[in-house]
């Protein structure tokens, strides 16, 4: 069940994920850390790893603020607030 709610969370962020128009290069990967309650609200946010790009990093943390309140775990999955971190690719196209 985690898996699978760690899958749906991805998707999800990549439905809100922007190519930043101000970025020159050709993309990039960001990781970020951040925290969820189980209504999928994102409590905070960091970037954990760089993505070389400081217009990436800002859209690496500034998505996942839009993209909240993300998709909320199964009832199996035991916590009241969830810590993750999750690299986020970025592809000019």
């Amino acid at each position: 069940a985690k898996l699978t709610w760690h899958k749906s969370i991805m998707v999800h962020l990549n439905r809100h994920k922007r190519f930043p128009a101000s970025e020159k290069g050709g993309g990039g990967e960001a990781s970020v850390s951040f925290v969820l309650d189980r209504s999928g609200r994102v409590l905070s946010a960091e970037l954990v790893r760089s993505s070389g790009s400081t217009v990436l990093d800002a859209e690496a943390t500034s998505m996942l603020h839009r993209a909240s309140p993300l998709p909320r775990p199964s009832p199996d999955v035991v916590g009241e607030t969830f810590n993750l971190t999750l690299p986020i690719v970025f592809r000019k196209n």
